[in-house]
């Protein structure tokens, strides 16, 4: 069997490019200043024995990346997203519509729903067995659409991470049957038979996300005025594909 070096884990997990060299870099740092303390045979026996941490921190980094790029490319991608928005002379924002809990709160004193963030992977513990998958919901960004009042909106729009187009819930309602609907290529676990543990993993990773934006749709074509302020022509040449289902008014 061939044996897995750190650079195999760190390409693995970066798919190479400026993540891959960066921990590589900070791979080599690190050995360097523990060999120069303790010998290079101490060194080596000392990195051995961080090999499990370091692969976890590895992943861990690289799912910040990933995110981060994924997040400064949505929150960019229209002047008219903005992380506040005002109405009515009052100015909204994400604790208005989702509520902030605890992501490992116990369903029930027998049932435990948990996040693997290392895997992303939300498993289900019933009495202290084994632990089960459920799903591989993580959001990388959400999108409150024309918000109107609190808790009130046109649409909710979920970034899923490794989702190929945004999921779509019109009115902000986070129906079971539209979850599954919209998700039905996600990896589902065993206990997929219970509905409500699989609605309940995505609601509890929208609520996780810190990444959630406002998206004012323009009226019309031509001169638009941004939440900021700022006027900007709009036309189909400027629209965002991802997003060209809100220009339409049939909801399913």
């Amino acid at each position: 069997m061939k044996k897995v070096s750190f650079e195999d884990v760190a390409f693995e997990a970066t798919g190479g490019g400026d993540a891959y060299h960066k921990l590589l870099d900070k791979y080599n740092e690190d050995l360097e200043a523990v060999s120069e303390k303790k010998g290079e045979e101490k060194a080596i026996e000392k990195f051995n024995s961080m090999k499990a941490e370091y692969h976890t921190q590895t992943i861990k980094e690289c799912n910040e990346m990933n995110t981060a790029q994924k997040v400064e490319k949505i929150s960019r991608a229209s002047p008219f997203i903005s992380e506040t928005v005002m109405k009515n002379e009052h100015e909204l924002d994400r604790s208005m519509f989702f509520p902030t809990a605890p992501i490992n709160d116990p369903v029930s004193e027998e049932v435990k729903l948990h996040f693997d963030d290392i895997n992303y992977k939300w498993l289900i513990r019933k009495n202290n067995g084994l632990p089960k998958l459920v799903s591989r919901f993580f959001v990388d960004a959400a999108l409150i659409v024309d918000a109107y009042a609190p808790g009130s909106c046109r649409a909710l729009v979920v970034f899923l991470r490794g989702g190929l187009k945004p999921l779509i819930f019109w009115g902000g309602n986070i129906e079971p049957a539209a979850v599954r609907k919209q998700t039905q290529f996600h990896q589902k676990g065993l206990t997929v038979r219970n509905r409500d543990f699989y609605h309940e993993s995505f609601l509890r990773a929208l609520c996780m996300c810190p990444n959630v934006f406002f998206l004012t749709m323009p009226k019309h074509c031509g001169w638009n005025t941004t939440p900021d302020g700022r006027r900007v022509f709009v036309s189909s040449e400027n629209m965002i594909p991802v997003l060209a289902d809100l220009f339409y008014d049939v909801k399913e």
